[in-house]
């Protein structure tokens, strides 16, 4: 597989915070990356989800339940999570380590996120709307109990940094 080569503020973006250089920056943590079609998306957002859980020093390293990664269409969905898959499991980790970042990563597009969230904080609406919902029309959305355990899982799991 042939690597892209990043432009110096994408590798800025893969590596934040740990490049940022201004006191003032200190403990930002979040970063949203915006760009038009074709411009590296999904190739720094998959080097940045390697950096973050597998090789990023202690002090910037998350844990999978910590990470969330978001798009828009399906497709996006698909090819971003086939990347990080598989930069996971190619990653300098043991199988063991890969295995339990991979069952905790959380991609998903925008709607089946709110849909997750809208069925955890309103569990008798999602019940009789997943009720209504064909078993097809769930997988199109991405909605099943393996890919999206109950958000307060994700939540209590998650470690909290300040």
């Amino acid at each position: 597989m042939k690597t892209a080569t990043l432009s110096p503020d994408q590798e800025k973006a893969v590596f934040f915070p740990q490049t940022l250089t201004l006191p003032e920056d200190a403990g930002k943590r979040n970063l949203v990356i915006e760009a038009g079609a074709g411009a590296g998306k999904t190739t720094l957002l998959t080097r940045r989800v390697h950096w973050l859980l597998c090789a990023a020093p202690q002090k910037f390293r998350l844990t999978a339940a910590q990470l969330v990664l978001v798009t828009f269409s399906k497709a996006a969905d698909e090819e971003l999570r086939a990347r990080v898959e598989n930069t996971i499991r190619n990653a300098k980790l043991a199988d063991e380590e890969k295995q339990n970042i991979l069952s905790r990563l959380h991609i998903s597009t925008i709607d089946s996120l709110f849909m997750q969230i809208a069925g955890n904080l309103f569990p008798s609406w999602w019940e009789q709307t997943k009720n209504n919902l064909d078993p097809e029309t769930l997988a199109k959305w991405g909605l099943t109990e393996q890919r999206f355990p109950p958000a307060m899982t994700l939540v209590s799991e998650a470690e909290i940094i300040p």
